[in-house]
């Protein structure tokens, strides 16, 4: 079965949220109800959403929880975390719980580093560049 459809759009990064949505829309051939839902959600928050992640369409609510039982570096701390995830909090409070009689976290730093692991299966040349 063969699709036209890519998820490569040039120069997505460079648009306004509007115009994204918009090539969005048409790459992935967004129905009416779609587009609708994605414009409403972002309302009154894609100017913030578009300065915090690459490439914004809309926003969306995600359950904001608190990490308890946490020391950072000597001192407690609540850390909110916003997940759809219902066990990752509770693990995290697990964790920390467990972590307390030790002294907690400590962190460190070897300056800013960005780093991402991909995986490529069943690639017949992963150096080839299209």
């Amino acid at each position: 079965m063969s699709d036209a459809r890519s998820s490569r759009i040039e120069g997505l990064h460079k648009m306004t949220p509007a115009e994204r949505l918009a090539a969005v829309t048409c790459q992935a051939g967004l129905g009416n109800a779609a587009v609708e839902t994605l414009a409403a959600a972002g309302e009154g928050q894609i100017e913030l959403a578009d300065r915090l992640v690459e490439n914004a369409i809309s926003t969306m609510s995600i359950p904001v929880g608190v990490a308890t039982n946490m020391v950072v570096d000597g001192r407690e701390v609540l850390v909110p975390m916003a997940t759809k995830e219902f066990s990752v909090t509770a693990a995290v409070c697990n964790s920390a719980k467990r972590c307390r009689s030790a002294g907690g976290f400590v962190t460190s730093t070897s300056g800013p580093v960005m780093a991402a692991q991909i995986q490529l299966l069943g690639a017949s040349d992963p150096m080839l560049v299209k």
